[in-house]
């Protein structure tokens, strides 16, 4: 059964912030069901071992693109990487 382009997105937003989420010094925002034609939001990151996200352990700012596919249970790769081809466009 084919999904929604929105629960695709949806989906991919959440695996996303699932793993900024275990990593302390990393702090995201994405924008869902956005018409942005650039960015769908920013990670930023932060200095390892600082005990909160403030300008004094702010270390970069990366813009995000988000795109993502779904794929049967029978296609999931057997490593922990997925390709997945991007238009230069969207880059």
């Amino acid at each position: 059964m084919k999904l929604p382009t929105s629960k695709i997105e949806s989906r991919a937003i959440n695996l996303l912030e699932s793993i900024a989420d275990k990593h302390n010094s990393i702090r995201c925002q994405f924008n869902e069901s956005d018409n942005e034609m650039f960015w769908d939001g920013f990670i930023w990151l932060y200095e390892t071992g600082t005990p909160e996200f403030s300008k004094s352990s702010f270390k970069y700012r990366a813009p995000v693109q988000i795109k993502g596919h779904s794929v049967s249970d029978d296609d999931i790769p057997s490593n922990d990487r997925v390709s997945f081809p991007v238009d230069l466009l969207d880059l």
